[in-house]
Parts: C-alpha cells; sequence; structure tokens
C-alpha cells in the first residue's frame, strides 16, 4: 500500500459540528432547551482559534481583522465570516443566547462552544505518523471532548436534580470515581452514597435510576425516537416519580 502523503489525504480533515441540545428535563414534549453545546471547526468556531492565535503568537491572525464580522458583530469576533455562523442561527432560533467560545465563557450554565478553527476530527498524532506536519491547530475533536468531559465533571446538575459529580461512582471504592475493577459493588461491604437520586453514575459501569429515567423521558416523551412513541398509549405520565 503506498505511504500516506498530502495527495492521498487531504491535509486538513473538515468534520461537520455537531450540536448537542439539552432540554429541560421536566417537559421534554415540549422540546424546550436550557443549553446548547458545540464541537467542530472554523465553520462554527465563534473565536477560540483567534483567542488561541493571540496567546501563543505576537501577531494578529488574518481573520482578527475587519471585513470579519462586519455585517453583524461590526468588529471581528473570531468567526471566519462577514458575520454570524449555522451555530449562531440555531441558537437564535431556540431562543438562547449567541455562544460563547469555550476559551472565554463565564458560565457552561446555556452552553458553550468548543469549536475550534482548523480542527481536525483526529489528533495530531495520527497526521504526524504519515508525514504531515502542518495541521493549523493541536485542538482536535479529541481534545473538544476532553474539554466537554472535564466540564461534565466539574459542573453541578442541579438542573436535573444531580449534585453528584458525573463520573463518581454512588457505590464503590477507589480511585477519583469510586471505581476498582478489583473491588466491585455488592461484591462486599461497600460505601454508598446518602442519596442514589443525585448521582449519574451507579457503580462505574452502569447508571442510577434516576439517571436512567430522565434518559427514558428523553426517549417516551421527548425528540429521541422515531416516529414518536403515542402518548396516548401510556398508562401513566412518564415523568412521574
Amino acid at each position: 500500500m503506498a505511504p500516506y502523503s498530502s495527495n492521498t489525504l487531504n491535509k486538513k480533515v473538515l468534520f461537520l459540528y455537531m450540536l448537542i441540545l439539552h432540554a429541560n428535563s421536566t417537559h421534554y414534549a415540549n422540546a424546550c432547551y436550557s443549553s446548547i453545546y458545540n464541537f467542530g471547526d472554523s465553520l462554527s468556531d465563534t473565536g477560540n482559534l483567534l483567542q488561541f492565535w493571540l496567546s501563543d503568537h505576537n501577531e494578529i491572525p488574518h481573520f482578527g481583522f475587519p471585513p470579519y464580522g462586519e455585517t453583524y458583530f461590526d468588529a471581528p469576533t473570531g468567526r471566519c465570516s462577514n458575520g454570524r455562523l449555522i451555530i449562531d442561527f440555531i441558537a437564535e432560533h431556540v431562543g438562547k443566547p449567541l455562544l460563547r467560545p469555550y476559551v472565554s465563557v463565564p458560565s457552561f450554565a446555556e452552553g458553550v462552544n468548543f469549536a475550534v478553527g482548523g480542527a481536525t476530527a483526529l489528533n495530531t498524532a495520527f497526521y504526524g505518523e504519515r508525514g504531515i506536519n502542518d495541521t493549523l491547530t493541536k485542538y482536535s475533536l479529541q481534545t473538544q471532548l476532553r474539554w466537554f468531559k472535564h466540564m461534565l465533571q466539574s459542573s453541578s446538575h442541579t438542573s436535573s436534580g444531580f449534585t453528584g459529580a458525573s463520573l463518581i461512582s454512588c457505590c464503590g471504592e477507589g480511585g477519583p470515581y469510586h471505581y476498582n475493577t478489583y473491588s466491585l459493588c455488592g461484591e462486599k461491604p461497600m460505601p454508598v452514597c446518602q442519596d442514589p437520586s443525585t448521582y449519574v453514575n451507579w457503580d462505574g459501569l452502569h447508571l442510577t435510576e434516576a439517571a436512567y429515567r430522565l434518559i427514558s423521558i428523553g426517549l417516551l416523551e421527548g425528540p429521541y425516537t422515531t416516529p414518536p412513541f403515542r402518548l396516548s398509549c401510556f398508562s401513566k405520565p412518564t415523568a412521574s416519580a
């Protein structure tokens, strides 16, 4: 097989941005969204690359000058366009503020944009092993997902009733996440959290009943099944305890 080169593999692998629309947990049927989390490259970056660039270089990149941003923002924002991007229109459509870039967002409450201009779907090591070393940024999709996981771990889930960290087990011991493959929940008397309903993770591998309940609401009453379930067939409201 011929070795990889810039002729056989694009120097920059573009990936369509992904959206996570977090719905209010009480009434999924209304399809109301409380926050938006976005991943991607320059097609949806709202300022991350600009901030990273300014911190690493002594010059402003070309997209940090006019006429970038002139149509809507009247000044460059780090968006690679003259104005708003698709993610901006989506945010406006669901009634949320425009997403702030991850590097400067003051709060994750209403969402955050992890997209970085020039990001690739695969990390830089993949390209380096194939002799491709001119990728624009080191912030791949893998890096963005790591930021997202860190955000989930550090953010309390009070809006859903979850106050325990997302990755910490309710039942278990050992390590930062209370999970040990050689000492599993149920194998011996094991520490158990006082209120499992405030935890997402049950035993390190599975979720709590409270977490499964929220997921089931999303499936039964929300936009996550096609065609949707017929609510008239349910014997009782899914959202009830």
